[in-house]
């Protein structure tokens, strides 16, 4: 088989691996001859740009007894390197909001949400407009932050609907109570 050329380089069928370093360097990852971190089953890079990830940590007030349950979050990296992390949280009054980047929704394992360039760009706008607007269609009044009631909409849920319903494939979460397709018609 001969070499093909995709946009900045070519790759070799032959050998498993592009035959020039990545453009991108550093900012791509550590081994310049990869392609999507050595992992095109689980990645897609058709543009060289972003991937979306969904993060999941043990919940941190349930300590020590229930930290087998897990919040989960939205994690979108860009070609530079640079992420952002949104998820539901309560603000101060214990009202739960999107938020981004904050502290809280960091740590625990991520898992790839594979889908199109175009699709993370428009999951990454509409998380953008719920963090700013404060609110969410999955947060309406059906909304809690009990621990200990799982059936129904949380933050689990606001992550992975927005994972779905803009096209990428939301990776399984077992651990993750409410991480599933929201009760009722959901629409962002």
């Amino acid at each position: 088989m001969e070499a093909s050329y995709y946009r900045a380089r070519y790759y070799d069928p032959n050998v498993g691996r592009f035959l020039k370093e990545d453009p991108e360097g550093f900012a791509a990852s550590a081994n310049f001859y990869a392609y999507v971190d050595n992992g095109p089953i689980n990645w897609m890079d058709p543009a060289g740009l972003d991937k979306a990830e969904v993060c999941c940590r043990p919940l941190r007030k349930a300590k020590p007894f229930l930290m087998i349950w897990h919040h989960c979050y939205i994690k979108i990296t860009d070609s530079n390197g640079k992420s952002d992390t949104w998820g539901i949280l309560p603000n101060n009054n214990g009202v739960q909001i999107p938020v981004k980047n904050d502290p809280r929704n960091s740590g625990g394992k991520c898992k790839n949400a594979p889908g199109e360039q175009c699709a993370i760009d428009n999951l990454r706008m509409a998380l953008d407009d719920d963090a700013n607007a404060g609110t969410c269609p999955s947060c309406r009044s059906n909304y809690h932050n009990s621990w200990w009631r799982f059936a129904g909409y949380n933050s689990n849920t606001f992550v992975y609907n927005m994972i779905s319903n803009y096209g990428l494939t939301p990776p399984p979460e077992p651990r993750s109570p409410g991480y599933n397709p929201a009760p009722g018609n959901w629409y962002h």
